[in-house]
C-alpha cells in the first residue's frame, strides 16, 4: 500500500523504505493501537461480534498508517531535513 502510495504521489521508494515508513507509522500509533488490540482480545471470543472486531481494528490501522503516509508525501516531511 505505501509503495503505491508513493508512485500515486510520484515518490520514489524502496521497500526498505516503505516498511520504515509503516514501523514509524505504528509508532505514531502505538497508543491508540494498543488500546484498541486491548478492547479487540476481549470482544473476539464473542461468535460474530469479534469477527466484526477484528475487522474493525485492522481497517482502522491500516487507514490510519495510509492516511498518515499520504500527509508524509504530500507535505514532503518524509525526507530528512538538513540543518
Amino acid at each position: 500500500m505505501v509503495l503505491r502510495l508513493g508512485r500515486l504521489y510520484k515518490v520514489r521508494l524502496d521497500r526498505a523504505h516503505a516498511i520504515g515508513l509503516v514501523q514509524a507509522s505504528l509508532a505514531t500509533l502505538a497508543g491508540p493501537t494498543l488500546a484498541a488490540e486491548g478492547a479487540n482480545q476481549v470482544v473476539k471470543y464473542i461468535p460474530g461480534y469479534g469477527n466484526i472486531s477484528n475487522t474493525a481494528v485492522a481497517a482502522s490501522i491500516t487507514e490510519a498508517i495510509g492516511w498518515i503516509c499520504i500527509k508524509w508525501f504530500k507535505d514532503g516531511s518524509w525526507v530528512k531535513q538538513a540543518g
